[in-house]
């Protein structure tokens, strides 16, 4: 506990200050002052419990002085020192607030830390039922926010329920609500469950969604003034968050004005369009125009067919290839976010499923590092949604073992082979051509460079004159045809059908996109 002395008597406050043992028994004398005004100045520092105060001072008396202080602080304790003259005094500030009161000439030691002991533990009781009291006013507004919330939802919702007693109690007295919107991530929106600004909280979408809170209009205001009122609470809302959330990733945006629960569905309905411009457009704080509305477009399911593809032939360019035209698709077409979450979720389950062995992996049996929190899918923006992916396609391409080096492990003849398809494929070559550099049986080592390389010759002699023929292409020096033959393809045709196979695009495309 904190004593703070006040007497206009720098005897007495030096007396004060030196005749108790403070630290012992649990007290600290913070200062002094000579007068009320001083006094009342060091208590609105904070910090200050206890008050020893004269009464009679000059510039603010004891009585003036626990008036203002009682008037701004109930939680501060007053210990008045009077002379023996001063009784009418005394009983005043015992009206006024004051704990109990000493007679300076005849005052001990003993009497006063016994007094003080007194007022601490008196303060804290009082303090300990206020914090209960505060507590359980915050649990009871708490519950009784949270079943109206869940009302509201089920309303949301379209399922059975007293929608008349909903009604009285969200819009009775010919009361006017409006919805703010919050679109954000998980953080933004537990942040935004702790404030106390709103009348009901609604999770109006699905997770990763938003909230949907019901704030109060006063009657009688013009429109602009209506406006202005939106525009400050969703300021306020925004702060908070500032505050309390861990990220930015959030909007707060302005909704519409509700008479009746009968328009809470068109409410849920504009929240929806927000979220969606939100997605597809640039992230702000503050949102308060209406948002513009535009047909979703298709999910790119041609695509990820392409993508899929390129995945079970372990084929990292074309998987790049084709998850950057995915992307692509989706900022052109801007399909239906909800719908878009789940085919993102499915297509990295599907693609984490080939880098593990060729099965797929989606829902409980994903990886646990695309479960956690949401992973990449936790992204309120369709750019951080495709960057979030692209690293996905990165981490997948580095968890496969180049089978270059799986090929030429250790038996020389793997090596031999390898060697030769690396230093011919130029030429017209087949596998009889390659067993007879080796010196083996054509079958017997179709057999043993499988088995070993998990491939087939004829599937590593392609890779090996595709890779080369990426190589020509990104330099811009041949054309199309002149790579062909370069890389042992006698027919042109051929080349380009493979290299699509392989790659995901033509080779006109792949020298375009690389150059």
């Amino acid at each position: 506990m904190n004593i703070l002395v006040v007497d206009d008597e720098p005897i007495i406050r030096t007396g004060l200050r030196t005749m108790v043992d403070w630290q012992r028994h649990g007290l600290t004398l913070s200062g002094d002052a000579a007068d009320g005004r001083e006094a009342l100045e060091r208590i609105r520092e904070g910090g200050i419990d206890i008050v020893l105060t004269d009464i009679r001072m000059p510039v603010m008396d004891g009585l003036e002085l626990i008036r203002t202080a009682r008037a701004e602080y109930e939680d501060i304790g007053f210990l008045v020192l009077s002379c023996l003259d001063d009784y009418s005094f005394v009983r005043e500030a015992m009206k006024l607030g004051a704990s109990d009161y000493m007679l300076k000439p005849t005052m001990e030691t003993d009497d006063l830390v016994a007094i003080l002991l007194d007022m601490k533990r008196d303060l804290e009781q009082r303090r300990e039922e206020r914090q209960r009291l505060r507590q359980w006013r915050s649990e009871r507004e708490q519950s009784r926010q949270s079943l109206l919330a869940e009302r509201v939802r089920q309303a949301i919702a379209g399922e059975q329920g007293n929608l008349a007693q909903l009604d009285a109690e969200l819009f009775g007295r010919c009361r006017t609500l409006h919805a703010l919107h919050l679109i954000g991530t998980g953080h933004a929106l537990a942040a935004a469950e702790r404030t106390e600004a709103y009348m009901a909280a609604v999770c109006a979408l699905p997770q990763p969604g938003g909230l949907l809170l019901l704030m109060p209009l006063p009657e009688g205001r013009s429109a602009r003034e209506a406006y202005e009122i939106k525009y400050a609470e969703a300021q306020q809302l925004a702060s908070q968050l500032g505050l309390l959330a861990r990220d930015g990733d959030w909007t707060v945006a302005a909704g519409p004005e509700l008479t009746r629960i009968a328009q809470l569905p068109g409410a849920v309905d504009s929240h929806k369009r927000r979220q969606r411009a939100r997605f597809y457009g640039t992230a702000t704080t503050v949102v308060m125009a209406a948002p513009e509305e535009w047909p979703a477009g298709p999910l790119p399911f041609d695509i990820r067919g392409d993508l899929l593809r390129s995945a079970a032939n372990a084929n990292f360019d074309g998987m790049r290839h084709h998850a950057d035209r995915l992307c692509e698709a989706i900022r052109a077409s801007k399909p239906d976010v909800a719908a878009l979450r789940e085919f993102m979720r499915e297509v990295a389950g599907m693609l984490a499923g080939f880098a593990h062995g060729g099965e797929t992996e989606t829902g409980e049996n994903l990886p646990q590092r695309e479960q956690a929190g949401g992973s990449w899918l936790d992204v309120m923006d369709a750019e951080g949604m495709c960057a979030r992916f692209l690293n996905h396609i990165n981490d997948i391409g580095g968890e496969r073992p180049p089978q270059t080096s799986r090929a030429a492990a250790n038996n020389p003849f793997i090596r031999n082979a390898l060697r030769y398809m690396q230093e011919h494929y130029r030429r017209n070559i087949g596998t009889t051509d390659i067993a007879a550099h080796v010196r083996l049986s054509r079958s017997y080592l179709s057999d043993l460079y499988s088995r070993e390389a998990g491939e087939s010759l004829i599937e590593t002699l392609t890779r090996i004159r595709i890779d080369k023929a990426k190589a020509l292409l990104r330099s811009g020096e041949m054309k199309v045809y002149e790579v062909a033959g370069e890389v042992g393809f006698l027919d042109p045709k051929s080349f380009a059908k493979t290299f699509k196979r392989i790659v995901g695009c033509t080779p006109k495309e792949y020298e375009l996109k690389r150059n």
